[in-house]
């Protein structure tokens, strides 16, 4: 079973995750959303939207599977899910994430990847990553320093505050 699927609408592609209710990003996520990047690179689309099926876009990585798991381990997987967002981020069309529900960790990161982002709420990755004494580590802190500035991308890193849809608009946290 694949927990990502590439499927097209006329010109619209949609990169779909399809585990819900969470949309995890497990052991098979990378690899998956990888080949669905690449049909829709290969495809003639016009635009991208990366969306979810289930009341959440991705409640972030499946650590109920890394128990056990040696650091090399958690490094490769690391690198991996970040190839697949630099992916995205490659891609020659525009991106849209579509956001609904809750987005933490990896799925805010996979948001963030994304040309565009829309949706009533986009929790931070980093509001449950600082209160757990971690840092987000597929990027979400560089692209938001990018985006939004460093000085906030530090407050959000810092202080762990989530992102409201309207205040990540305000904050231009799109890729232009």
């Amino acid at each position: 079973m694949t927990t990502i699927r590439f499927e097209r609408d006329g010109a619209i592609g949609n990169i779909v995750l399809a585990n819900p209710p969470f949309n995890r990003l497990d052991l098979r996520f990378a690899e998956a959303l990888r080949v669905a990047v690449h049909q829709a690179s290969e495809s003639d689309i016009r635009c991208l939207v990366v969306r979810s099926e289930g009341p959440h876009f991705s409640f972030g990585g499946e650590v109920r599977e890394w128990p056990g798991k040696d650091v090399n381990w958690f490094r490769t997987f690391v690198a991996d899910v970040n190839a697949s967002y630099r992916a995205i981020e490659m891609l020659k069309i525009p991106t849209v994430a579509v956001v609904r529900g809750i987005a933490f960790g990896g799925g805010f990161e996979l948001a963030l990847a994304c040309d565009f982002c829309c949706g009533r709420t986009m929790p931070s990755s980093v509001a449950w990553k600082s209160r757990q004494r971690c840092w987000p580590v597929a990027g979400a802190l560089q692209r938001i320093a990018e985006r939004a500035g460093r000085a906030r991308a530090s407050r959000f890193a810092m202080l762990g505050e989530p992102i409201s849809g309207k205040e990540a608009g305000a904050l231009e946290l799109q890729r232009m």
